[in-house]
């Protein structure tokens, strides 16, 4: 808590300790000791394993308690339920959350690089591509899953996939780094749907590998 800045909204223990929720986590592909922490004050943390910094707690704990945050990032509008590490560059990352906003941060600075409103409800998940380094997909509280290209848009999904015809929430998915055309979506009606993606979202570009090179540039300017 000692590393978290004051202005920070915390959750008060009825027992006078204050707490941060964790509501979600993903750590570097870059890195095995760091990761992304997202909370229910709907800021993300970057922590590491490797702190040595003694947590201040009054409540007591068999194991030593360390405190791993490195940096505060800027909020979402409410709970994060989704980070996601990129797996081609070591300092970018998404969350999604409550205020429907995907965020793409660089680890280096606190704002994010852009904010992407995507539904008026809820986002459960987000995942970055595990071959193209410019697309990633998110899950609606409104029963969709959307698929980015941002070669293509920064602003707009280039695929938007009804998973549900109720607009019942879907609440995961991942994305199948053995067999890339393969995306497995689970949502509130107990149902997992595997979506055949086409050669666009499983074929990277001559160019895309720098150009996500230049966004994360961009971001630590």
């Amino acid at each position: 808590m000692q590393q978290l800045p004051r202005s920070t909204k915390l959750k008060k223990h009825p027992r006078g300790e204050t707490e941060v929720g964790a509501t979600a986590v993903a750590f570097s592909s870059f890195d095995p000791r760091l990761f992304i922490l997202g909370t229910e004050g709907g800021f993300p943390l970057k922590c590491s394993l490797a702190a040595g910094e003694a947590a201040l707690t009054r409540m007591p704990s068999s194991v030593p308690l360390r405190a791993p945050a490195q940096l505060t990032f800027s909020p979402h509008g409410g709970p994060i339920y989704a980070v996601s590490c990129s797996p081609f560059h070591r300092n970018l990352f998404l969350s999604a959350g409550t205020d429907g906003h995907v965020h793409l941060y660089s680890m280096l600075q606190a704002p994010p690089l852009t904010s992407l409103q995507l539904s008026l409800k809820y986002l459960f998940a987000v995942r970055w591509s595990p071959v193209r380094p410019l697309v990633f997909a998110a899950a609606s509280g409104e029963g969709d899953v959307q698929l980015f290209d941002l070669q293509k848009s920064s602003q707009k999904p280039t695929v938007l996939i009804k998973q549900t015809q109720d607009e019942s929430p879907v609440y995961c998915l991942e994305f199948n780094s053995q067999q890339t055309q393969l995306l497995a979506a689970g949502d509130a009606q107990g149902t997992v749907k595997v979506w055949q993606l086409s050669t666009e979202f499983t074929e990277q570009g001559p160019r895309e590998a720098e150009d996500l090179d230049r966004l994360a540039a961009e971001v630590a300017t």
